[in-house]
């Protein structure tokens, strides 16, 4: 399965070291190509078709635990003028963090819009847990892949903490989303985690899910 996709910081420890959480990207090597690799092979005809893979890099956000933007710039084979970013984040977590999310969101949005990048998407966790979260899609101009598809109160969008009773009595959430520039979301849908089984003190095994997160498939137009 892993030589179906290229990955990012596959053989780098470094993004991983000091930090609670980090992100990688994976490209399915079936449409995205390396330079290197459009260069071999005897499919010409096939690599033509393929997404070329440029600068891949990540930029340090303003951050209580270090977090970053995971960024992969695409090249499309028709039209290989400009670029298209692909940005993977989980940004800070936490009410007593809040103040830094406004600042986060608005380098992301400014990522997006760099020149020669005139298109592209930021997705992952993005911990809108107050308030004061609520209004930065809209503040930044950017597109909720969801809300353009099901509208904000249409189908249940929520990602965390679904069917999962909380000791501290926060509620499910629309934690996760895909923010659009100068794209066209398709379709989308959640993708609720599996269940595991963990063994307990007491020698049974209890039934949990995968995680509290959920994932995102987000089908769009180019």
């Amino acid at each position: 399965m892993c030589d179906g996709f290229l990955s990012t910081d596959a053989e780098d420890p470094k993004p991983f070291e000091g930090v609670p959480f980090s992100t990688m990207t994976l490209l399915s090597r079936a449409r995205f190509t390396s330079d290197l690799e459009s260069q071999e092979g005897d499919d010409k005809i096939d690599e033509e078709r393929k997404f070329l893979i440029g600068p891949v890099f990540r930029k340090t956000l303003p951050s209580e635990f270090n977090r970053d933007a995971l960024c992969v710039d695409i090249v499309s084979p028709n039209s290989p003028g400009t670029l298209l970013r692909l940005i993977n984040v989980h940004l800070d977590s936490l009410e007593d963090t809040e103040l830094h999310r406004p600042e986060q969101m608005r380098i992301l949005a400014d990522f997006l819009r760099e020149p020669g990048c005139g298109r592209g998407l930021v997705a992952g966790d993005f911990n809108d847990i107050s308030p004061k979260d609520k209004g930065l899609v809209e503040e930044n101009k950017l597109v909720d892949a969801w809300v353009k598809l099901h509208g904000a109160t249409g189908a249940d969008g929520d990602t965390w903490s679904v069917g999962v009773q909380r000791d501290d009595g926060l509620q499910p959430g629309r934690l996760d989303k895909v923010l659009m520039v100068g794209l066209e979301p398709t379709e989308m849908k959640v993708l609720r985690p599996g269940l595991i089984l963990v063994p307990t003190p007491g020698g049974e095994e209890d039934v949990i899910p995968l995680s509290d997160h959920g994932g995102l498939s987000c089908v769009f137009d180019i």
